[in-house]
């Protein structure tokens, strides 16, 4: 669970040069269990592309919702690094739930409310788009695509309009002041 969880992994699975499980683990809890075969058959597709790289130079990142969650998943090429470009021998697919302490882990870095949502109906055209909430807040809709260009899910930001009035302010003090000092 060490490495998995350092790297908040929260499943792995290994393919053979013909797309073949060789091996796959989550984390459940404390302990690593094997990934259910219907979830390695979902995922699988996702290292077509990687697997038929000739030279072994093509990895997938993308994001994959399901039963309302999202997943960011990544695949790799397993190859021999003293023959490089050489067909992949296999892929690796790693996956990260994007669950509630991941979003919350985000809502901290971005220091701002953050929530998933899958309501993608009325705006999945759009790559972002704003909406008041009230007086005093506003929340900003971007969507998360997949590697195809597919809309998979929203990430809405609540958005202070203080905060921005006080930015705004502080962008055009800094401003007059440089101006002030270059007259000076």
């Amino acid at each position: 669970v060490g490495n998995m969880g350092y790297l908040r992994l929260s499943q792995a699975v290994v393919l053979d040069a013909h797309g073949r499980t060789q091996a796959s683990v989550r984390v459940q809890g404390e302990e690593l269990v094997p990934v259910p075969a219907p979830e390695v058959e979902r995922l699988r597709p996702l290292a077509t592309a990687v697997l038929a790289d000739a030279r072994g130079e093509t990895t997938v990142q993308t994001f994959v919702a399901r039963d309302g969650s999202l997943d960011l998943v990544a695949v790799a090429a397993i190859r021999d690094p003293a023959h490089a470009n050489q067909a992949p021998s296999g892929a690796l697919l790693m996956v990260r739930h994007l669950d509630e302490t991941e979003i919350q882990r985000l809502s901290d870095a971005l220091m701002v409310p953050v929530r998933l949502s899958f309501d993608l109906r009325a705006h999945a055209a759009e790559d972002s788009h704003l909406i008041a909430l009230d007086d005093e807040r506003d929340e900003l809709h971007a969507v998360v695509r997949d590697h195809l260009g597919r809309p998979e899910a929203e990430l809405v930001l609540t958005l202070d309009r203080e905060l921005q009035h006080v930015g705004q302010a502080l962008s055009l003090t800094g401003m007059a002041l440089a101006a002030l000092a270059g007259l000076l």
